[in-house]
């Protein structure tokens, strides 16, 4: 949806260079729970930044009840839908805009 070469985008460990974290405008990062990673991976890529994925390996869980809420899934599929939906339209208008440059 984001056009991102990322395979997850809400796991793995990943380190940031402070300069990178700096450039990111974190003040305009709105989102919580598991789609802060996929914002931030997002912007990172954005910005041209290498993002290096180091899997992590989950057991399944034997007991207990997952800490990701209803609310959290519901943002995460919101937001990366409107980032999606956006990134099309932007796509759109630059193949208009070339279209209409060529046509001139």
């Amino acid at each position: 949806m984001l056009g991102i070469d990322i395979d997850d985008a809400t796991g793995g460990y990943r380190a940031f260079k402070a300069s990178a974290l700096r450039s990111l405008d974190l003040h305009a990062v709105a989102s919580a729970g598991y789609c802060f990673q996929v914002d931030l991976a997002w912007r990172a890529k954005q910005r041209g930044f290498v993002v290096t994925e180091v899997p992590i390996t989950f057991v399944e869980r034997e007991v207990g009840t997952s800490k990701m809420s209803r609310k959290i899934v519901a943002e995460a599929l919101w937001r990366v839908t409107i980032w999606g939906i956006d990134r099309r339209v932007q796509m759109m208008k630059k193949v208009f805009a070339k279209r209409s440059q060529a046509s001139r």
